[in-house]
């Protein structure tokens, strides 16, 4: 027998993101998506919040949740940060702020909005240009969804989708977008090249540390290829082939 929709109102339900300090990579290493992804589920549960869809990214981490007492959100999410904050500073020796600001939040106002949102969520690292299919990035609850585990679970229990709507929830977001969304803030190259200098060798690279440092310069700077292999000093031949390399590998791994 199908599954009925409720209404198309709906409360309770809201999207939330939270971003590092002036944009910092507070996510990048995959011990530390973990370790928040963790602090961020046992500390739901301690709050009575279902957690629907989550993706963490390397500055920024977008979450759906549902909450019986919109108070008990707040309270979440300054336990997750609170913790989340002691760990980054510990392991990174780290002085100042982990967060920028408060996290933020907007409601989710009906239906069609929470299934895009689920949608939107998973398409991050897509958006990102990180893989070309959400199913490949380990650090979102798309192949809950896929497999109808987890996150899925917590949405499936709440009976608000038909059976049509759940099987469409790991198709494409096909409208236009209107979520809480991280604004792009690109920082000065030749500053984080300094700071890159730091942690490789540059003398002697190899490719998955050139792919990294690649990686880090077209996200934090926008920078274009060829002020990449200036800065590197190879040419920008090597370098685009290194790249499409890197993208073929991409098509079958979620991980270098």
């Amino acid at each position: 027998m199908p599954r009925i929709a409720r209404e198309n109102q709906i409360s309770n339900y809201y999207h939330v993101i939270v971003q590092g300090d002036e944009k910092k990579f507070i996510f990048k290493k995959e011990t530390s998506k973990l370790k928040y992804l963790r602090l961020l589920m046992k500390n739901a549960s301690r709050n009575k919040i279902q957690i629907l869809a989550y993706c963490i990214m390397d500055n920024h981490a977008h979450i759906l949740v549902h909450v019986s007492e919109p108070l008990n959100l707040s309270k979440m999410m300054s336990q997750v940060g609170t913790s989340f904050g002691i760990y980054y500073s510990k392991i990174r020796q780290n002085v100042g702020h982990v967060f920028r600001d408060r996290f933020k939040s907007e409601p989710i106002v009906d239906i069609s909005h929470l299934a895009n949102c689920i949608k939107y969520i998973h398409e991050n690292p897509v958006k990102a240009c990180i893989v070309n299919n959400p199913g490949l990035y380990r650090y979102s609850s798309y192949n809950e969804y896929a497999h109808k585990i987890g996150s899925y679970n917590q949405i499936f229990s709440l009976n608000i989708f038909s059976t049509e709507t759940l099987s469409t929830l790991t198709q494409p977001l096909t409208l236009e977008s209107n979520f809480l969304e991280v604004p792009p803030i690109f920082e000065d190259i030749d500053i984080v090249f300094r700071e890159l200098t730091l942690q490789y060798d540059m003398t002697d690279l190899h490719k998955k540390e050139i792919f990294e440092i690649c990686n880090e310069l077209f996200e934090r700077c926008n920078a274009s290829r060829l002020q990449i292999s200036q800065r590197l000093n190879i040419s920008y031949y090597h370098l685009t082939k290194l790249l499409k390399e890197y993208e073929n590998f991409k098509q079958g791994h979620s991980l270098f």
